[in-house]
């Protein structure tokens, strides 16, 4: 709650936190390798991306089709921020979308 109010006086503190962290070793790690249930032919299917990013946020760098799909996009970046870097340009700069990856 208190970094949910310092966000929300001050959008200028989330691009300081993430310079931080940035020096901090080991913050951003790389996504883990997609889950081998994702297969091509489910990159078509909004539910099953769905819950495969809900499992694993970085499925998402998979699903090109539904990264411009917010609700795709949130629920991947709910469970791991880093998820952020494979959403549609636009999405990196929704405050709702940053602050759930932030979050995470």
């Amino acid at each position: 709650s208190v970094v949910l109010g310092a966000f929300a006086s001050d959008w200028k503190i989330l691009d300081l936190a993430l310079h931080n962290f940035r020096a901090e070793r080991g913050f951003m790690l790389p996504c883990p390798k997609p889950a081998p249930c994702l297969e091509a032919q489910e990159l078509c299917n909004r539910d099953l991306v769905l819950n495969a990013v809900s499992e694993n946020g970085c499925d998402l760098k998979h699903a090109a089709k539904f990264q411009g799909d917010r609700d795709v996009v949130m629920a991947a970046v709910s469970k791991d921020g880093r998820a952020l870097e494979f959403a549609a340009q636009h999405f990196r700069q929704d405050r709702e979308l940053v602050l759930a990856a932030v979050l995470s």
